[in-house]
């Protein structure tokens, strides 16, 4: 792989964060695979164009099932490259199952400039972020929440996780609450993962704007 594929750009931590939310890494042995899976179709194509981009791959798409209750039609665009593996792993990428894998922003994004931090943060909120808002006496309170599932072992590691995701959007000038547990839920193997999550109030609306959603 040739170095340029490799710098570090928006579009790279644009990629990387894609990959931490909706996505899936696998490096291991003399395997590497790259996914991305959404139910908007526009992402998937997004999400093709980026690794076009940056790596000159030519990612397949497949249509899958949702193996819950309810039929959710999915789409799934990957690629296979050992090498773009490592080296996404190399830059701080996540690999593995992702509940039960300690990791943090690569250090290059956290302290980096606000490109690189925005492209980041548009690509997690784009994919683990939600709009909602719960019933007040006069009017509803809207709010933006962030939510990632961590095994229950490795809750302090998730923690510390979206505190840093909460420190980059403080430079934005985006007041957050603070970082909480959230519902516990029982896995197939019979360990337990816990959401680590924060909100944003409707006051900094306009201040997230900065970084928004694709969506």
């Amino acid at each position: 792989i040739k170095e340029y594929y490799m710098r570090k750009s928006p579009e790279l931590a644009r990629f990387i964060a894609d990959i931490t939310g909706d996505g899936h890494l696998q490096c291991q042995g003399h395997r590497g695979n790259i996914q991305f899976t959404s139910k908007h179709l526009e992402f998937i194509h997004q999400f093709i164009k980026r690794a076009k981009k940056l790596f000159k791959v030519n990612p397949k798409i497949m249509r899958i099932k949702n193996d819950g209750k309810a039929f959710t039609l999915r789409y799934r665009t990957y690629f296979s490259s050992l090498k773009i593996a490592k080296e996404l792993v190399k830059y701080g990428t996540p690999s593995g199952n992702k509940t039960n894998k300690i990791f943090f922003v690569p250090r290059w994004i956290l302290k980096g400039d606000k490109k690189l931090k925005r492209a980041y943060l548009r690509g997690l909120f784009t994919c683990e972020g939600l709009i909602f808002f719960t019933k007040g006496k006069y009017k509803p309170r809207w709010r933006i929440e962030i939510e990632q599932y961590k095994n229950e072992k490795l809750r302090a590691y998730g923690k510390k996780y979206m505190n840093e995701i909460r420190q980059m959007l403080e430079g934005f000038d985006v007041k957050c609450s603070p970082v909480r547990y959230g519902k516990r839920q029982k896995r197939k193997d019979g360990t337990f993962s816990i959401a680590v999550k924060f909100d944003i109030e409707k006051s900094s609306f306009h201040k997230f704007k900065k970084v928004g959603f694709d969506d």
